[in-house]
């Protein structure tokens, strides 16, 4: 739901800065709008505290439906940075910058009866990456499908962000993150990605705001996935259609 970009860069409420036309002789769309404000985060994740993995929620059934032409897996191999506001200072930045970005992510575990292609999400969920002079967690509270239609869907997702001293693995930063990420369809094996995030402190005051894009290409069409880290995706599946009264779209062959 991650997403992608490791500074997920990588809700209802209020306006600031978002996901601009590309021109302003583009039709404009509904807009997915960040939150003004996150709340604060719980003692335990916050710096001076030890952090604890095995803390970690367990996952909930969740999936979401995605759009025929979205399912599948994708790769990225560079991205630019055209947007960059910092709420303390002002200071905004419009200097587009390009990287390199290399990612792949998959979206479509399972198929229903009626040929529909569905998304596990399984939040709350951590990752960790180990970086020069700390380790990184990321906690992924939320992911869920905002938008779709024929050629564009809006994903969100929230994201609380633990760097950890190595040897000690005491928090020295905490943040959050609320990503709106657009996958706008090009050709059949090709999207533009757009991407907003607003980071906030561990206060959940809003801190800056940063605007992304790139260009996506499909490494493989849509296949089903069974099972994924050690859990029974199909089985979950079912448990899931069935939890929502949605009997008449289990698989016929399970």
């Amino acid at each position: 739901m991650t997403t992608v970009f490791s500074i997920f860069a990588g809700i209802d409420g209020g306006l600031t800065w978002i996901l601009r036309p590309a021109s302003a002789a583009a039709p404009l769309q509904a807009r997915v709008e960040h939150t003004v404000r996150m709340p604060s985060v719980e003692p335990l994740l916050r710096p001076g505290a030890t952090f604890n993995l095995t803390a970690d929620e367990a996952a909930e059934n969740v999936w979401f439906k995605v759009p025929d032409w979205l399912a599948g897996t994708w790769s990225m191999r560079r991205e630019a940075t055209v947007y960059h506001q910092d709420f303390r200072t002002g200071k905004v930045t419009t200097d587009r910058k390009e990287f390199e970005a290399h990612t792949s992510f998959t979206y479509g575990h399972q198929r229903d009866r009626e040929g529909g292609f569905w998304h596990y999400v399984g939040t709350p969920y951590t990752s960790r990456t180990e970086l020069a002079d700390f380790v990184e967690y990321h906690q992924v509270s939320e992911k869920e499908l905002v938008q779709s239609d024929e050629k564009r869907a809006v994903i969100r997702t929230r994201v609380t962000v633990i760097r950890t001293d190595t040897a000690t693995n005491t928090i020295v930063r905490t943040f959050q993150q609320e990503s709106i990420t657009t996958y706008t369809r090009l050709s059949r094996d090709e999207l533009k990605l757009t991407s907003s995030t607003k980071v906030f402190d561990d206060t959940g005051q809003a801190a800056a705001v940063v605007e992304n894009e790139g260009v996506v290409h499909r490494m493989s069409p849509f296949t089903e996935t069974d099972f994924a880290s050690a859990k029974n995706l199909k089985e979950l599946f079912v448990h899931f259609l069935l939890s929502h009264q949605l009997a008449n779209l289990i698989p016929d062959q399970l």
